[in-house]
């Protein structure tokens, strides 16, 4: 089985087989589903279900009574505004015969939420979407590339400086002694000449 689903601008016709509809908890809310024949473009007919919202049902309900009675529905959109909507129903000629709130002739009935419904995807906001997404990916890709070359250039600056600081120190291995010569050895022997020995130090410093 089917089920109907408004597009925008679009009249579906129904045939009611009873005044009014179940009222059941939906997805969004309380709906009130309504026992059908759904008559399409192409004259075919199918038996299924209209699931109302709380604002359609309203607007049912003041056009009671309903059984065995064709009306046409349509979910128009503002032309100030298209992504708000409203319901406008018309009879079987395509008079419109929407209720509308007393001395509000022209006051239209916002559909609120369309649990029966899918939301339209509206081709210029994902367009927009992509773009910003398509955008977004090569910013990153180029931020990645920047950061790569970066590392790479301090990885090039920290082995220079390596290499500068091993040039700059002596050209000797500074962890090994040097073995003095023998005249550099007399010279610490005679300058040492002076220190007392433990047996000459003054009394009461041993």
């Amino acid at each position: 089985m089917n089920y109907p689903k408004f597009l925008n601008n679009k009249r579906e016709t129904f045939k009611f087989h009873f005044d009014s509809g179940i009222e059941k908890e939906g997805k969004f809310g309380p709906q009130w589903s309504f026992g059908v024949l759904w008559k399409h473009d192409d004259n075919t007919e199918e038996e299924t279900y209209l699931y109302a919202t709380a604002a359609l049902n309203r607007l049912l309900e003041g056009l009671n009574p309903l059984k065995n009675r064709t009306l046409q529905i349509e979910k128009a959109q503002d032309p100030k505004d298209l992504k708000r909507t409203y319901w406008v129903i018309y009879d079987e000629n395509g008079v419109e015969i929407t209720p509308r709130p007393e001395g509000q002739p022209q006051a239209p009935i916002p559909t609120e939420n369309a649990s029966y419904a899918k939301p339209e995807a509206n081709n210029d906001e994902i367009a927009a979407l992509n773009a910003r997404l398509d955008k977004a990916s090569a910013a990153f890709v180029k931020l990645s590339d920047e950061v790569k070359s970066l590392r790479i250039l301090v990885e090039e600056v920290a082995g220079k400086k390596a290499t500068d600081l091993h040039v700059a120190l002596p050209n000797r291995d500074i962890t090994e002694p040097k073995t003095p010569s023998l005249e550099e050895a007399a010279k610490i022997v005679d300058s040492h000449k002076e220190i007392p020995t433990i047996n000459e130090l003054p009394k009461g410093f041993n």
